[in-house]
């Protein structure tokens, strides 16, 4: 028996006795079920971590008055596990039912609350519904620099929860300015944490990335790789993650074996940590599939794309842009086997998602518009594809900055319209 096996089954046997002893709805009980619920999320067992804290907090909203503050807490520890565990609307409604409190009963300048406003908006981030994750991220700000030494490391997790949400909007400029923000005060820390570190050069490297800046991107992506092999488990999701980021990178400067082994890395950490419908599983496989398709392997992308849109339709919502990229990447496969209907039918599904749910512009929808106008190019309606290029165009100009790898293409594709 191991050690672990061995503390759980202690703490086992510790609740056996508070329950009958104290009865199964006293507070020491729920504060036991708490202790054990962490004992198992430490180890990686969430589905066992939530069945006690819902254990738990079913006593305290009983016993409780419905205020209190030991209430908030425990909605916001639900919340970061069931966001930790993919359930994105279940994690929703806990961060709700804590803010609901928190507002009520803590001052507006509370840092507490800032902690509440900061999972309320990765929730909302990661669920696509980039404006309120906005709307409560500043809200998360403006409390910690009103409140906090500008140096605090609370501080550097507000600035680093904007960047990645700007990221996400496609506000490139935005997202880099927060991310260096955050990255200073990491670095000046006296106690570095360096798995935080970490964390700003994969934003940096994701940011650089989006610019067309390959050589930076790589360069923090290294870094983070080099901070996450020294310090995290083989089998950690965070390096998994890391991984997957650098795969991106190679993928976008064309170097596919290292980018499918990276991706591959990724993913059979995932495969391993996740449950088998988790939003970052299907982020594997539809960058593998993305990967195989780059390498003429069609077969190959077209089953990672199908097992991404699979998981992506049972777990986000149907406007959730990141069932728009798998339907997008459907497309481009589809069109390249000849299934040339499927392809322009799964495009039109993804900028209807992209037009509802992204702010225009945005590199998203930038690229599907290029893919509609080739798709009219070879229909030969060339109005309409020079009516979606230019859609492009404009956008790719509004986000990046001068001399993106991408507009030179885009800019080539308009001319040969013209001479059509």
């Amino acid at each position: 028996m191991n050690k672990n096996q061995k503390m759980l089954d202690a703490a086992l046997q510790e609740i056996a006795i508070m329950e009958q002893q104290l009865g199964k709805n006293h507070l020491d009980v729920a504060d036991a079920y708490v202790d054990l619920a962490d004992m198992y999320q430490d180890m990686g067992y969430l589905d066992q971590s939530l069945t006690y804290q819902l254990k738990a907090i079913a006593i305290q909203e009983q016993v409780l008055d419905k205020n209190d503050l030991d209430l908030t807490a425990s909605y916001n520890h639900i919340a970061l596990t069931y966001h930790t565990a993919g359930q994105l609307p279940e994690a929703l409604e806990y961060a709700l039912k804590d803010i609901a409190i928190s507002e009520q009963v803590l001052d507006p300048d509370d840092p507490e609350l800032a902690i509440s406003y900061n999972v309320l908006s990765g929730i909302y981030d990661a669920m696509g519904q980039y404006s309120e994750a906005l709307k409560y991220a500043l809200k998360d700000t403006a409390i910690n620099e009103k409140v906090l030494d500008k140096n605090d490391m609370s501080l550097a997790n507000s600035y680093n929860k904007l960047s990645m949400i700007y990221q996400s909007m496609g506000q490139l400029s935005e997202a880099l300015n927060y991310c260096l923000k955050s990255l200073d005060i990491r670095q000046k820390a006296p106690h570095k944490n360096h798995l935080d570190i970490g964390t700003s050069y994969n934003n940096l490297s994701t940011i650089y990335r989006g610019m067309g800046e390959y050589s930076k991107a790589l360069e923090y992506a290294l870094k983070n790789i080099a901070i996450c092999e020294r310090t995290l488990g083989k089998n950690d999701p965070d390096l998994a993650t890391s991984y997957n980021n650098i795969a991106n990178i190679y993928l976008s400067i064309r170097q596919y074996p290292k980018a499918l082994s990276y991706c591959s890395k990724s993913l059979a950490i995932r495969e391993k940590s996740l449950n088998k419908n988790h939003p970052d599983l299907a982020t594997s496989y539809n960058n593998i599939s993305v990967i195989y398709q780059n390498m003429g392997q069609v077969l190959k992308a077209l089953n990672y794309c199908l097992k991404a849109i699979g998981i992506r339709e049972k777990t986000l919502d149907s406007a959730h842009p990141e069932l728009a990229t798998s339907y997008n990447n459907l497309s481009n496969i589809y069109y390249f086997i000849g299934r040339k209907s499927e392809a322009f039918e799964y495009l039109q599904k993804a900028i209807d998602i992209f037009e509802q749910s992204l702010d225009n512009p945005h590199p998203d929808l930038a690229t599907s518009y290029s893919s509609f106008a080739f798709f009219y190019r070879e229909a030969n309606e060339i109005a309409k594809a020079k009516e979606y290029i230019d859609k492009s165009i404009a956008a790719m100009n509004h986000i990046f900055p001068d001399g993106h790898p991408d507009m030179a293409k885009l800019l080539e594709f308009r001319e040969g319209l013209n001479k059509t």
